[in-house]
């Protein structure tokens, strides 16, 4: 969602670069050769450069004010999750909590369970007398 903003802080500083760039080269033109036409360019480049310093400036402090607002609702999802992950850790501890104090308190399965008796085990197969 924030990519558009970000592509469009690029272009605006690329915008204001440009100006930059130009102002500075419509200066040393204007110093070396000094005509009105070059006056006029750097005057109406001045204002170009003034407008594009504006619109970065604005459009930086926008997608700023967006960035953070995304960092905090990431910040809120992760707590939610990390609070959820916390409390299933914690259930699934009590939970082995109560199955060792189980343990302890009734032996392990194969301790206490009843023996089979000695009448169901045949021997040869359960069959008769050959």
């Amino acid at each position: 969602a924030l990519g558009r903003e970000v592509s469009a802080s690029k272009q605006q500083r690329l915008e204001y670069e440009h100006y930059v760039h130009k102002i500075k080269t419509l200066e040393d033109s204007a110093k070396s050769k000094g005509t009105g036409k070059d006056f006029e360019k750097l005057a109406s480049n001045q204002q170009k450069l003034s407008t594009a310093s504006t619109m970065y400036q604005q459009g930086t402090e926008t997608l700023m004010r967006k960035l953070e607002r995304a960092f905090q609702d990431i910040a809120l999802e992760l707590g939610v999750a990390l609070s959820g992950l916390a409390k299933a850790s914690s259930e699934v501890t009590s939970t082995e909590s109560r199955h060792l104090e189980q343990l302890h308190s009734r032996g392990p399965a194969w301790l206490t369970a009843v023996p089979a008796s000695h009448s169901a085990i045949v021997p040869g197969g359960g069959g008769g007398k050959p």
